[in-house]
């Protein structure tokens, strides 16, 4: 097993101490301590032949991830009889007496530094550590460390560390940079020789707003700029890092598409198409017709032949309240 690294996941907007940019989470020196977690009233090592993410497996793989289990613990616990690894019972209220926890995982503390952390799995409770550490970042969905960078960046979820492998994050820092390049590319090209379609890109990505059409092309390409770059009016957005994926994504759409998905956009902030809170259906506003309860139903709905008619009614009450392009 290879040596472990683990890295803070710094970002500015959650920098309270404006360490950021000299790559700390935590002033220099400290550092963080983290128990063995526990779930469902064992705790969670990675050396538990039942434990609940194998349950999630097809037969044939869970029983070849057991029979490694039982391997790896035959193994450390015959050269390390005092971790009896595969004793990982809880107990699940307080003041319980009917079970006595491995006090190896009840001592156990992992101790995470502020700027890198490495554990050698030639030290033999180190090698644990990196099994728990490594199962928890993948099973558990209160753990504070990601399994790797990407995941850190692209999750709702709030990590403050990540497992690092160097190979890995370089990879994946220049699979981002050409992203982002390519993202910035297709917004140059756009806005200097299809500005149609570059007005119909800004409307499906950002917030609906009556005013885009009169703001300048500079201004545009700011906000389009903003945007793959994870910001919103000025405010960095939680879940922004991807927003560039949205950008390449909504370019390569077709402008019929396009064109499609701003009506029905647009048809919502002009109250040309509402909700039905009953039924929670979108209702064409004049005549009541149920359109879909998402915004893709109504799109493949009103793009259907028969439904053109239709469409391009809505389409005439969305222009007289607002310019499209």
């Amino acid at each position: 097993m290879a040596t472990l690294i683990i890295k803070p996941f710094l970002q500015k907007e959650n920098d309270s101490i404006g360490l950021s940019e000299y790559g700390f989470a935590a002033f220099p020196g400290s550092k963080t301590y983290i128990e063995v977690p526990a779930l469902y009233g064992k705790y969670l090592t990675g050396f538990d032949v039942d434990a609940f993410y194998l349950d999630k497996l097809d037969e044939k793989t869970r029983e070849k991830e057991r029979k490694a289990i039982k391997e790896k613990v035959a193994d450390l616990n015959r050269k390390f009889p005092h971790f009896r690894l595969d004793n990982v019972a809880v107990p699940q209220k307080p003041g319980d007496e009917s079970v006595k926890p491995n006090p190896f995982y009840t001592n156990m503390v992992i101790e995470l530094k502020s700027d890198m952390t490495v554990l050698d799995p030639n030290d033999p409770e180190s090698l644990v550590k990196i099994e728990i550490i490594k199962t928890n970042a993948k099973h558990n969905p209160f753990f504070e460390i990601a399994p790797d960078l990407s995941t850190a960046r692209e999750s709702n979820k709030e990590y403050k560390y990540y497992i690092a492998n160097a190979d890995r994050d370089v990879e994946q820092e220049v699979s981002l940079k050409k992203e982002m390049n390519k993202a910035t590319s297709i917004l140059d090209n756009l806005s200097s020789k299809d500005k149609e379609k570059f007005i119909l890109v800004i409307k499906h990505l950002l917030p609906a707003n009556k005013g885009y059409n009169v703001e300048s092309e500079m201004r545009l390409y700011k906000r389009a700029d903003d945007y793959i770059n994870g910001i919103i009016d000025g405010e960095k957005v939680k879940g922004g890092d991807t927003f560039y994926k949205n950008f390449i994504k909504a370019s390569e759409m077709s402008k019929e598409e396009l064109l499609a998905k701003v009506i029905i956009k647009y048809a919502i902030l002009t109250n040309v198409i509402r909700l039905n809170t009953k039924t929670k259906d979108w209702e064409y506003s004049k005549t009541l017709q149920p359109l879909g309860k998402t915004a893709d139903d109504m799109y493949y709905y009103l793009t259907d032949a028969k439904n053109m008619e239709l469409f391009k009614e809505i389409k005439n009450d969305v222009q007289e309240e607002v310019r499209i392009v």
